[in-house]
């Protein structure tokens, strides 16, 4: 799993930066979220294939779901 640099979710623990990545599965994709300063690791959410249109829209939902960090 490639994980991206959030633009501005910052890690609860610590205040490091959080990244994410998806992780496809056979309907849709799983989100996860860590923080390489602390460990941080967890499961946001996911996102299914009815949900989206394309690859682009997976990655900015999976962005979106770093708000509640």
């Amino acid at each position: 799993m490639q994980m991206v640099k959030h633009d501005s979710a910052t890690c609860a623990a610590c205040g490091g930066a959080l990244w994410f990545g998806t992780k496809s599965e056979g309907n849709g994709w799983k989100v996860y979220y860590e923080c390489d300063d602390c460990g941080f690791e967890r499961r946001a959410g996911r996102v299914t294939v009815d949900e989206v249109e394309s690859r682009d829209e997976v990655r900015n939902r999976a962005e979106a779901m770093g708000e509640q960090f």
